[in-house]
């Protein structure tokens, strides 16, 4: 920001300005129309106001910095006295800097960034957490009146206040996500083990109590490692495995090959049951009598005699469960991101809400308010419809005072270099009228010498020859004289002309008397020159006029720059002119 300030610095010479003496006031700028601001050529607009030439080039930075953040910066109607308040005290500040380089501004501009957003995400409907934010905003509104000195501690003390609540709601909303996840998850548990079940069990022949120990034992089994573990779980493959073998057991329909099978993997089903299971469905008491009925069905079947048995019915999955089978594809695509902000009408107040999550496997999107609440749950259909009507919008994350700070800079660094080029055109024109002019007068100075010439021929034949001679050695001495002149007038120019940065040079700068100085800046296209001492200080900025009459006069001396130095300042100022 402080080359800002010598860089703002060349406007303000190039419109001749004086400096600041009286600075604008947020009351004269708030109350510039749209027509300052739609204007073609603000500036014309600007220097015709009231306030603008007391004010000087600082009101209009002002005037522009207030426009960009009253543009950046929307917020609850409710906000509205506390953001003209703020957003006044740092334009105030701006427009009482006659430098333009707004140390203070600079210094605070991320802590501004974050208020700014403070206020674009809060609305009434916050309870408590609403109420503490606003008497926080109380306070800081009343230390950023205060002055400058002041700014540090205040927005920090705020921020970190509106920073602790978002932390806050940051923790509620991941529980709140997790309990979404959660009932998602179960959800989904129950309906691949639903799954599982119709697949393996469904329409078997089975006894009753083989149907218990499969409803209250293996399947909670199956559905405690989905929902605690995963189906790469060594204990998932147990049970998906223990439940084929029961299923395959009680079956009294086997073939010969089956029934001389069963008598070797009955025995070993049984052992693996009472010895091996690991239960986590009930008790190890309730375990151990469902285990045992099933003994007794599986010695009746080796004793090859009969089992009463019923089908197993198919169980019916519903609809809600069955759209879970989206979960390994995803949901329909939207282009939220963890963290967008958004405003949405929902008919008696705007609310502004973050984006939380998407339900898995389902097009719902869920968001909450700074509060961690959950406010609003709409379809990615309905989110679009609502974006489509104009209900929701999305809150930018464009941070607002650095935003507005590039803007107004992009926009004074257009007006420089326009009305430069239109002085290095005014420049050219003048130079080329005097070139004119000169020829002119070098026209009529040869018309004249050729008339007098023309009449002393006429006064006497006599004389003719003698005049006539005459005439020729005088102009020819004045042709002479004046292309000496001219040619000498040319040597400064080229001499001027082949200044490097570092040239050290004799100059008549204190009275009359000669100073030695070194060439520091050269700026050609104001054809001002810009000299110091030994130590760097600034002794004389002269144009190239200046100069000119010097050394025609000989009362300037050039020296060569020192070996290697008038490179390396070169690519100094040549990189000091890029960052201009």
């Amino acid at each position: 920001m402080e080359n800002d300030g010598l860089q703002f610095s060349a406007v303000r010479k190039l419109f001749g300005l004086d400096s600041l003496t009286v600075p604008a006031t947020v009351a004269d700028i708030s109350a510039l129309g749209e027509e300052f601001y739609r204007a073609d050529d603000s500036w014309i607009v600007y220097r015709e106001l009231p306030f603008a030439k007391k004010a000087g080039l600082s009101g209009y930075y002002a005037a522009w910095l207030w426009r960009a953040l009253s543009d950046n910066v929307l917020c609850d109607p409710k906000l509205e006295d506390a953001r003209i308040a703020i957003v006044g005290a740092i334009v105030s500040y701006v427009a009482s800097n006659d430098a333009l380089s707004l140390a203070a501004v600079q210094k605070n501009r991320k802590a501004f960034d974050q208020c700014f957003f403070h206020l674009r995400t809060w609305y009434p409907d916050l309870g408590p957490v609403g109420r503490k934010f606003t008497e926080r905003l109380d306070v800081l509104v009343d230390a950023l009146q205060g002055g400058v000195e002041q700014w540090d501690a205040a927005l920090a003390t705020f921020n970190l206040g509106c920073g602790k609540e978002l932390d806050r709601a940051a923790m509620l909303a991941k529980r709140m996500q997790a309990s979404e996840l959660g009932e998602i998850k179960i959800a989904h548990a129950e309906q691949r083990v639903t799954q599982i079940y119709n697949d393996v069990v469904a329409l078997h022949p089975l006894p009753e109590s083989t149907l218990d120990l499969i409803d209250n034992i293996v399947l909670p089994n199956l559905q405690y490692l989905l929902i605690n573990e995963s189906e790469q779980a060594p204990d998932w493959s147990y049970w998906v495995r223990i439940l084929r073998l029961i299923v395959w057991s009680v079956n009294p329909d086997k073939s010969s090959e089956d029934r001389q099978a069963f008598f070797n993997k009955g025995p070993v089903l049984l052992a693996q049951l009472e010895d091996g299971a690991v239960n986590k469905a009930c008790s190890d008491n309730v375990y151990r009598d469902y285990v045992d009925e099933f003994s007794s069905h599986i010695i009746t079947l080796l004793k090859g005699q009969a089992i009463e048995t019923v089908t197993a019915p198919k169980r019916r999955v519903s609809a809600e469960v069955e759209s879970l089978s989206q979960l390994q594809s995803g949901g329909v695509e939207h282009h939220f991101s963890a963290g967008d902000w958004l405003g949405f009408d929902n008919g008696d107040t705007l609310i502004r809400c973050q984006f939380l999550m998407q339900a898995p496997g389902t097009d719902t999107l869920l968001f909450v308010n700074r509060a961690g609440h959950k406010v609003l749950q709409k379809t990615v259909e309905q989110m679009s419809a609502c974006f489509d009507a104009g209900i929701a919008e999305e809150i930018p994350k464009v941070p607002a005072l650095s935003a507005a700070l590039s803007a107004v800079n992009a926009r004074m660094a257009a007006l420089q270099e326009r009305v430069a080029t239109q002085a290095r055109a005014q420049h050219e024109e003048r130079e080329k009228l005097r070139r004119h002019k000169q020829a002119l007068a070098q026209i009529k100075s040869r018309e004249l010498l050729a008339k007098q010439a023309a009449e002393a021929k006429a006064r006497a034949e006599v004389e003719r020859l003698a005049v006539e001679r005459a005439a020729r050695e005088k102009l020819a001495k004045v042709r002479q004289m004046t292309e000496a002149r001219e040619a000498r007038e040319q040597q400064m120019r080229d001499t001027l002309d082949g200044l490097t940065l570092g040239t050290w040079a004799d100059l008549p700068l204190s009275e009359g008397k000669t100073v030695r100085c070194k060439l520091a800046v050269s700026m050609r296209s104001t054809s001002k020159y810009i000299f110091v001492d030994r130590v760097g200080s600034k002794v004389a900025e002269l144009l190239y006029d200046d100069l000119l009459g010097y050394l025609m006069r000989d009362e300037a001396v050039f020296y060569k720059p020192e070996q290697g130095f008038e490179n390396r300042l070169e690519t100094i100022v040549r990189g000091l002119r890029r960052t201009e």
